[in-house]
């Protein structure tokens, strides 16, 4: 008898969000969003990995005005239009999957990432969308359902009307086939908490591949106090959305290759990945502040800082060595010379005019960061 649970008998869903964006101006000088999302299925994915979107919600608008909000017939299609009136504008939507299989699914995304498909060379920059609730490499357990919400801004900072009336984007979420015991969050006792507080305090157990869960002996974990991973021999790690705040030097000194900070983290302290040989760094959306020494002394030789960044402290790249490649939406001229530890070499080794560039190249001591707006 075949057993859907073994890993070689893998199969995989894939549920396509898209969304396409359409600018008109209003006689009042300000603009309209309309907005349409597209959840779709492949169509020769097999009936017994059921996975489809059981609802979509309007969660929250602000200066907003829902038109559509409804679920295809075919349950793998989704759609809604939004009017979005002025600067500070939003509109949430919450959209939940459900995973009607029997065993266990994991959102693992590959080569790509959620945002793959946002051509962020594209205006208009006033107008951008985030996630918040589903984070690659999460596990959907057979029979429980998955919120997340897609959330739609009007940039309140914005000045002028956009001149552009269009912008695609395409979120791809890969679920697959896993094992029973890959998809198990690591057990409440190896964790010491502060209930009260929703932290966690400490990791106690010798696991080096550990999934965080999201409530331990029955209360939610919102935090992760500074060091509590620290110096663990951490080879993997999946950080639960339920985390807003990573304290510093939480995960240091580890041996972690690849890290996904999910969208719910707003707040990282410092060092709080440093010292993990990271090749692969996927940054929440939600973070403003990229604290000092966050991934100091990792591998990484591509870095995406995305538009909602706004400092980047003091050696947050530092210890890299060879070529890394920066992608760098905001282009806020960050003093990068500081970032990657130039400054730590001497004022004689780098051209402090440079140091703040929004786009170009800098090289010092066997590292060149070439810097890029995309």
């Amino acid at each position: 008898m075949r057993r859907v649970g073994r890993r070689r008998n893998t199969k995989q869903r894939w549920i396509i969000v898209g969304v396409l964006s359409a600018l008109f101006i209003f006689s009042t000088g300000y603009a309209l969003l309309a907005t349409r999302l597209n959840i779709r299925g492949t169509s020769n994915i097999s009936s017994d990995l059921s996975i489809y979107i059981s609802d979509i919600q309007e969660t929250t608008l602000y200066h907003a005005t829902t038109n559509t909000a409804e679920i295809g017939s075919d349950r793998l299609s989704a759609n809604f239009d939004v009017s979005l009136e002025m600067p500070g504008s939003y509109a949430e939507y919450t959209i939940t999957v459900k995973n009607d299989s029997n065993f266990n699914v994991k959102l693992s995304i590959g080569n790509n990432s959620f945002w793959d498909g946002i051509n962020y060379e594209e205006e208009p920059y006033e107008i951008y969308f985030s996630t918040n609730g589903i984070t690659e490499g999460e596990i959907l357990e057979a029979g429980e359902t998955v919120d997340f919400i897609l959330r739609a801004d009007f940039d309140i900072n914005a000045t002028s009307i956009p001149t552009i009336n269009h912008k695609d984007i395409w979120l791809q979420l890969n679920y697959e086939q896993v094992s029973g015991e890959a998809s198990i969050p690591t057990e409440d006792s190896c964790f010491a908490i502060d209930g009260a507080n929703n932290v966690i305090l400490e990791y106690n157990c010798n696991d080096t591949d550990i999934i965080i869960p999201r409530t331990v002996n029955g209360y939610p974990i919102h935090e992760i106090q500074p060091n509590a991973f620290a110096s663990e021999n951490l080879t993997s790690v999946v950080i639960p959305d339920s985390i807003t705040t990573i304290g510093a030097t939480a995960f240091a000194n580890n041996n972690l290759t690849e890290v996904t900070i999910p969208n719910s983290v707003t707040s990282m302290g410092s060092g709080a990945f440093s010292y993990n040989p990271i090749e692969k760094l996927t940054l929440s959306r939600n973070l403003t502040t990229i604290p000092e020494d966050a991934f100091y002394g990792s591998n990484l030789t591509e870095i995406t800082i995305y538009e909602q960044v706004t400092s980047i402290g003091k050696n947050a790249f530092g210890g890299l060595t060879g070529t890394v490649e920066v992608s760098n939406r905001p282009a806020l001229g960050f003093n990068w010379c500081e970032i990657f530890s130039f400054d730590d070499l001497g004022p004689n080794n780098y051209n402090e005019d440079d140091c703040c560039m929004p786009a170009g190249v800098l090289g010092v001591n066997g590292l060149n960061v070439y810097i890029s707006e995309y």
